[in-house]
């Protein structure tokens, strides 16, 4: 994804201090392992007396804001009418993850909403998908609901190498969807792979060379990429 949410260091550097030192509830070296899973025990450090808190990443935030028990948003710069809390978005439909599967909208009386944290892509559209197939189940199983940015009419958003995303190809009238992840390969072109525990799912699929107005081939498109899965614990609709 192109466009990059904007950090708020010094709103996040305070909450560090805050939350950790002599009397608090962690160590800063505990803050750290938390963080990024046990990998850097010197990330606070580094962040807060060595000059990192410019290099802070997306996935450095998400961890320490999960570790600090706080929502990332407190820590992005952005629209003030920007949400603060969940929101909700429709889910729309289903996905294949595994074989392509012909394309298949509900009808608005069969949809239903789901909470979601709010985006630092405030200006995309947001729908959601329920998953079918095995094809991605090391990263999410049958019955989980992927809440997906819509590709086209998101401002500055455009598919990366590493993201999973919303794949459909079309047949003369025939619409079908699945769900992958992005590849680059050497040569520029793109293929799409699965990531599953079953051998059938292990050939990757070619999609050749994006443009500015069209990322896919001539029967293949990405129409949107995944933002998060969320595992409901109660379906609303009946299969």
């Amino acid at each position: 994804m192109t466009q990059q949410p904007r950090i708020n260091v010094p709103a996040l550097k305070k909450a560090i201090i805050e939350a950790t030192g002599p009397g608090k509830k962690m160590s800063r070296r505990k803050l750290s392992l938390l963080a990024s899973g046990g990998k850097n025990p010197d990330l606070v450090r580094d962040l807060i007396n060595r000059g990192q808190d410019k290099k802070v990443t997306v996935e450095t935030l998400t961890g320490l804001a999960s570790a600090l028990e706080r929502d990332h948003s407190d820590f992005l710069l952005g629209s003030p009418s920007a949400p603060v809390g969940a929101i909700r978005i429709s889910v729309v439909g289903k996905v294949e993850a595994g074989a392509w599967r012909e394309s298949e909208e509900w009808p608005e009386e069969d949809r239903y909403e789901i909470e979601v944290m709010p985006s630092p892509f405030a200006s995309s559209e947001r729908f959601g998908l329920r998953v079918e197939g095995y094809s991605m189940d090391k990263l999410f199983l049958p019955g989980t609901i992927l809440d997906c940015f819509k590709l086209y009419g998101a401002d500055g958003l455009t598919p990366e190498p590493g993201d999973v995303v919303i794949v459909q190809r079309r047949r003369g009238a025939l619409i079908e969807t699945t769900c992958k992840r992005l590849e680059r390969l050497a040569d520029g072109a793109f293929q799409l792979r699965a990531e599953s525990t079953r051998p059938e799912f292990a050939e990757p699929i070619p999609i050749g060379a994006p443009s500015e107005e069209h990322f896919g081939d001539d029967e293949t498109t990405i129409i949107g990429i995944v933002n998060a899965a969320v595992t409901p614990l109660l379906n609303r609709r009946a299969s």
